[in-house]
């Protein structure tokens, strides 16, 4: 996608550039407020000691007060948001619902990492998809440490996309023509001032499949599903219904959101408040 990898749908890619297109004027910016006071897209709602937020849209690796202004979530909101919630009290679990279709590749992984690490020794933290949890949206889902989705849902989408776009044709009939200079051979390869070689394709198509491989590995060790049976049958990119995901081991239960708040409030309700029930 114009020379970014991206670990979602073209059409989520599309749209997202699309928001950050919009004509919004510039405001003044200090050095320590890069967000205007613009509050992060990723909110959370208290039900019974269960914190719940919706991760939605296309998601990028970090944001800035333009992308807070569309409510364009990025990697850098999921953890900052978690993060806040680590000093409340009234908050013993976490369950973070999914309906994003993906988003860039950069800090997919470390998010994902980030979510797994703090469920295991800051809160729990529980993952369910609404709707979608596909590509990028897939292996954070796949971070939590007990992992729903609701009958009419759908995860999966495993794999990894980029379009590179060439103007060479196009320059030509404006009567431009464009050489590009190198000093290393495999400096800038896959110009777009250039026509695509070989070699370049080549490149490209490395750097895809190592991704991938990333992806596939990632998504095995957060499941627990074997590398083998994630790189055959969930890897093919396609989209999985609930009882498919559940049946592949993508996912623990078909529930509905309602069902797991109250299933994660028993659970996690503290000690004392239990024994005098």
């Amino acid at each position: 996608m114009n020379d970014q990898i991206w670990l979602g749908t073209e059409n989520s890619y599309f749209a997202v550039q699309q928001q950050l297109a919009a004509k919004v004027p510039m405001p003044n910016l200090s050095a320590d407020d890069k967000f205007m006071g613009i509050p992060n897209p990723l909110e959370f709602e208290v039900h019974d000691g269960v914190a719940v937020g919706t991760i939605s849209g296309g998601l990028l690796t970090s944001s800035t007060w333009i992308t807070r202004l569309f409510g364009i979530t990025s990697y850098e909101d999921i953890q900052m948001a978690l993060a806040e919630l680590s000093g409340k009290p009234e908050v013993r679990s976490v369950l973070l619902n999914f309906d994003t279709p993906g988003g860039m590749a950069k800090g997919c992984k470390q998010c994902a990492q980030f979510i797994r690490a703090y469920g295991e020794t800051v809160k729990p933290v529980h993952t369910h998809a609404s709707d979608m949890a596909a590509s990028a949206g897939l292996w954070l889902y796949s971070a939590g440490l007990y992992h729903t989705v609701d009958e009419e849902a759908k995860v999966g989408s495993l794999g990894a996309i980029m379009v590179h776009s060439e103007y060479t044709e196009q320059r030509k009939q404006e009567g431009i023509t464009d050489r590009v200079f190198r000093t290393a051979p495999q400096k800038a390869l896959g110009h777009p001032l250039e026509k695509l070689t070989e070699e370049a394709a080549a490149q490209i198509e490395a750097d895809l499949a190592d991704l991938h491989d990333k992806f596939v590995a990632g998504v095995s060790e957060l499941t627990g599903i074997g590398t083998r049976k994630v790189a055959t049958q969930i890897a093919t990119g396609q989209m999985f219904s609930a009882e498919e995901a559940k049946n592949l081991g993508l996912s623990d239960a078909v529930l509905t959101i309602g069902e797991v708040v109250a299933k994660m409030a028993r659970k996690y309700k503290p000690k004392a408040q239990a024994a005098r029930k």
